[in-house]
C-alpha cells in the first residue's frame, strides 16, 4: 500500500563509510528502532537494504508513507530521503545493510543489472511485504547470516547473494518511470556535509565550506538551510554532539575528554551545549544508554 505524503521534513546526510575493497557494512546485533516521532529525512550515498525481524510502524520515503512488518524488506537508494517510526508504544527490530553493489561486484557485462538507481522513484514501493518481499525473504536472511557469522568464504557468498538480490529487486522495478536525481539542494551543499562529516572536532569557516561547493556564502547559507532544515552552525553543533554520544556510550572516557574529541574549547560549553539539546547532562546520558 502506497500513500502520498504532503509532509516537508528537513534532510540530514548521513556518511556511512565502505570498504573500498569489500564494500558491504552489516550484519551483528539487531537495531532496536524506537517509536520516535519523525522529525526530519535521512540521505546517504549507498543503497541501503533492511530486513525488520519483528514489529510493525511506518516508512516516509522521500513523498511516500508506507507501512512495514515482520519480515518486511526495506530498499532505499540514494536518491531517496527516508525515515522509520515503530507503531506507537512498541519497538521494530532490524538489520541493515549498506552496500554499493557495483563497486562489490567488479566491472561486469551486467552493470545495468547491478545499477541501484531505478530501484526509487514515485512509483517504486521501498518496503516489500507479502508476495513481493516471498523472492527475497530467503535471499536477505542469507545475507545478513553470512555478514554476521564470518565463515569460511563468506565474502564469495555475500556477492553471489548480492547477485541474486539485485536480480529480484530489479524485477520489481517500475519499467516506466524516468530515473531519479537525488535532491537538487543536497546535491549542491554535498561536498560541505561530505567535509563537516570528517572534520567536525575543528573550528567551523562557512567560507570554506562555501568555496568547496563553489558558492557564495549568503547563497551557501540559503541553500544549506533548505538542503537540510538547519544553519551550517546548527548542524556543525549537532555533529559534534552526536560524536559525543557515540564516545558516551561506547567507551569509558572521561567526559572532559569526550568534550575535548567531540571538539568543544572547555568542559562548561560543552556541558551547556549538551543540556540545551538532550535536557540533561552528559553524566546522566551516559547512565541511561
Amino acid at each position: 500500500m502506497r500513500i502520498r505524503s504532503g509532509l516537508s521534513y528537513p534532510i540530514e546526510f548521513a556518511p556511512i563509510h565502505l570498504e573500498p575493497s569489500f564494500p558491504v557494512l552489516g550484519g551483528g546485533p539487531l537495531h532496536q528502532h524506537a517509536d520516535h516521532p519523525i522529525n526530519y529525512l535521512e540521505l546517504h550515498e549507498e543503497l541501503e537494504i533492511g530486513y525488520c525481524h519483528a514489529g510493525s510502524g511506518i516508512f516516509i520515503v522521500a513523498g511516500k508513507v508506507m507501512p512495514f512488518m515482520e519480515g518486511s524488506i526495506s530498499v532505499i537508494n540514494a536518491a531517496e530521503p527516508h525515515c522509520a517510526r515503530s507503531t506507537p508504544g512498541t519497538d521494530s527490530y532490524w538489520s541493515w545493510i549498506n552496500l554499493d553493489p557495483v563497486r562489490l561486484l567488479g566491472p561486469s557485462t551486467d552493470a545495468v543489472l547491478l545499477d541501484p538507481s531505478p530501484l526509487a522513484g514515485p512509483n517504486f514501493i521501498n518496503v516489500l511485504d507479502g508476495d513481493r518481499a516471498k523472492p527475497v525473504q530467503p535471499l536477505v536472511r542469507r545475507l545478513i547470516s553470512e555478514l554476521t557469522d564470518h565463515r569460511p568464504d563468506y565474502q564469495s557468498a555475500v556477492k553471489a547473494l548480492t547477485w541474486l538480490i539485485m536480480i529480484e529487486l530489479k524485477r520489481l522495478a517500475p519499467k516506466d518511470q524516468p530515473a531519479t536525481i537525488p535532491h537538487a539542494n543536497f546535491l549542491r551543499v554535498a561536498p560541505a556535509l561530505n567535509y563537516l562529516a570528517s572534520h567536525h572536532a575543528e573550528p567551523l569557516r562557512v567560507s570554506k565550506l562555501a568555496a568547496l561547493c563553489c558558492l557564495s556564502e549568503p547563497h551557501f547559507r540559503r541553500l544549506f538551510a533548505q538542503a537540510v532544515g538547519k544553519s551550517p552552525q546548527a548542524y556543525w553543533l549537532n555533529l559534534r554532539l552526536q560524536s559525543a554520544c557515540s564516545l558516551l556510550r561506547s567507551t569509558t572516557f572521561s567526559i572532559l575528554d569526550i568534550s575535548q574529541q567531540a571538539g568543544f574549547d572547555t568542559l562548561s560549553g560543552f556541558n551547556r551545549a549538551f543540556q540545551k539539546s538532550f535536557r540533561m547532562s552528559p553524566r546522566e546520558w551516559r547512565r541511561l544508554n
